[in-house]
């Protein structure tokens, strides 16, 4: 849990009526919002930004990394390798956290209000701006779902062909990453035109799996026809066609 004035407190709840103390890490600023993916508790700083926070030892929790303040950091939210900050006087952040050991800014976006709170889910993140809720789809934001997750990672690279296809209105593709790093997928148009950016980010190992709405990347339905989708990492690239019928 984050504690205004205390940092991070690591409490025991296996036992929910006798909750008990753990650990904990006293944070510069004061701990507004946490969340934890494996190892790694992500904690909303207020005027220190974003700590992140090596959880792997409870009793002995340690500093990994941290991104300075972009107004207040009063939430936080993780997918994948991307952090969605609340910034309170500043809007949201997005912040790529891959290796937490040097976060960099991917994104901002300055909401009218004072944003205070986030959540995100596939590819909309939700921000509670103190007077109403904004609803933000970014190109930032993809809903990559894992499969066969908890399998060791796939020996080599490989792009499947999308299904449905033909496809009205959506088609899933699915892809296999031997190797961690940097992974692109694009669509493009007949005349070689990119029309939308599915996935640019770092992404684990493993196999994997993204939806394409058959919309560009203004959010607007294109026609139907033949399209082509591309993954291109540091090690592997390969194009498939791709076909909308509306």
């Amino acid at each position: 849990m984050a504690d205004y004035g205390s940092g991070l407190q690591i409490i025991n709840v296996s036992d929910p009526t006798n909750p008990t103390w753990v650990g904990d890490y006293d944070t510069p600023g004061q701990a507004y919002g946490v969340f934890v993916q494996d190892s790694l508790a992500y904690v909303a700083d207020n005027n220190m930004g974003l700590r992140i926070i090596n959880v792997s030892n409870p009793a002995d929790p340690d500093l990994d990394g941290s991104f300075p303040s972009l107004g207040y950091a009063r939430d936080v939210f993780v997918q994948d390798t991307l952090a969605y900050v609340a910034g309170e006087y500043s809007g949201l952040h997005v912040i790529n956290v891959s290796n937490p050991a040097d976060p960099s800014l991917v994104g901002s976006y300055d909401t009218p209000g004072y944003a205070v709170g986030v959540f995100v889910q596939g590819k909309y993140v939700y921000v509670a701006d103190k007077y109403s809720l904004m609803i933000l789809e970014t190109p930032y934001v993809s809903e990559i779902r894992e499969m066969d997750e908890g399998e060791a990672p796939p020996s080599d690279f490989a792009l499947f062909q999308n299904y449905p296809n033909p496809f009205n209105p959506a088609t899933n593709i699915e892809f296999l990453l031997s190797k961690s790093g940097e992974v692109k997928i694009e669509i493009f148009n007949i005349l070689g035109q990119k029309v939308r950016t599915l996935v640019d980010q770092h992404l684990k190992a493993g196999h994997k799996l993204v939806d394409w709405d058959g919309c560009d990347d203004s959010g607007e339905e294109v026609s139907s026809g033949i399209y082509f989708y591309r993954i291109k990492t540091s090690e592997f690239s390969e194009t498939k066609k791709i076909v909308l019928l509306r």
